[in-house]
């Protein structure tokens, strides 16, 4: 980052204290204002809740609406070699001294989330959707294996001019008034009732103890390396998902 821009985040760390609460919200709110370079603020929609096939609500952290379509984010603020194949169940962040970390498929997510919007606009069935899974620049994309159009696999810096490179060359999907008409049917569920905001937070305990995978129970265990306490799945070897914290896999 360059001195404005270190200024910058110093001021917004003071003006929006629970934005960088945790890694994870830090690496949102990093995302959100570069996505402000590019889209008018209306345009970014944040914490929308909507309602999934099975009646649970999946919480979507961050997506912008434009005339190319939705583009949906998934924003990943880790450091370290990272490893994943868009068929993997799980990738790997790597980190020196041998400490590896496997984390759920981020693009497996984002589907989820492009799911539910699909689901929610189904008066726009030409939509395009566009995944982009967004990295910290502290880490290194050493193998990442991406098939799909319209996905793609970046680190923070390169997110102004992936969406550049998307605007310039895919054409128009919906008109402008139809833009703003998903973008006020979207925001709409950006501040639920806390009854729905309550039954999220129940789905996601249902699933904080099983894996995600296979649904076995989710054990403590030790590290041998260096002592960490993580939590495994209890049906290893057969199932090798790890975490090193209870929280939620899919929202």
């Amino acid at each position: 980052m360059g001195i404005f821009e270190d200024i910058v985040t110093v001021v917004d760390h003071i003006v929006n204290p629970e934005e960088y609460k945790d890694i994870g919200s830090k690496g949102e709110r990093f995302t959100y204002r570069k996505l402000q370079k590019i889209f008018a603020k209306h345009q970014i929609l944040r914490n929308v809740y909507l309602k999934k096939e099975n009646d649970r609500y999946t919480e979507i952290d961050l997506f912008a609406v434009g005339r190319k379509g939705i583009y949906v984010f998934e924003s990943k603020n880790y450091s370290g070699w990272i490893f994943g194949s868009e068929d993997n169940k799980t990738w790997t962040q790597s980190m020196p001294k041998g400490f590896k970390n496997q984390f759920s498929n981020p693009i497996f997510q984002n589907q989820g989330h492009i799911k539910a919007l699909k689901n929610t606009l189904q008066q726009y069935p030409n939509l395009k959707y566009f995944s982009i899974i967004v990295f910290s620049e502290r880490c290194e994309l050493k193998d990442i294996t991406v098939t799909s159009p319209d996905t793609y696999v970046i680190k923070r810096d390169m997110l102004e001019k992936t969406i550049n490179k998307i605007i310039k060359e895919q054409p128009d999907i919906i008109s402008i008034k139809e833009r703003e008409d998903v973008i006020n049917m979207l925001a709409k569920f950006q501040r639920p009732d806390e009854e729905i905001k309550e039954q999220h937070l129940n789905d996601l305990e249902d699933s904080f103890s099983k894996c995600p995978f296979c649904n076995s129970e989710l054990i403590e265990r030790t590290r041998k390396s260096d002592g960490n306490i993580f939590y495994g799945c209890k049906s290893y070897p057969k199932c090798k998902y790890t975490t090193k914290e209870l929280k939620k896999i899919d929202s």
